[in-house]
């Protein structure tokens, strides 16, 4: 699971209050989506996280949020090792990260 992107040279990260993913839209173009939801911002059902595991979705967790898959296309991609060190994943420019897109309050 990522803790991060690169898309056009800025890295999002997703402890950052009001992170936004990039999103591929069918007509090529990319739109701005809000980025999970941190422990912090508003109460309710809605999962506190910024990831939807493949058995969760599968399973059907995600089936009130009326969820469908996206694709974020970004550069590279970051992740900590058990050390908590950051190494950033290049991407080619063919590839995309597979995503949920998940509606919160309409």
């Amino acid at each position: 699971m990522c803790g991060g992107i690169e898309y056009q040279s800025e890295k999002i990260y997703f402890p950052q209050p009001g992170a936004r993913l990039p999103v591929r839209l069918r007509d090529g173009s990319v739109t701005w989506i809000a980025w999970g939801r941190r422990k912090d911002e508003a109460t309710g059902k809605f999962p506190n996280d910024g990831w939807a595991r493949l058995n969760s979705i599968k399973s059907g967790k995600w089936k009130p949020w009326h969820p469908r898959p996206v694709l974020i296309p970004a550069i590279s991609f970051m992740e900590k090792d058990h050390d908590h060190q950051s190494h950033w994943i290049p991407l080619a420019s063919n590839m995309a990260i597979q995503a949920l897109l998940a509606e919160r309050g309409g």
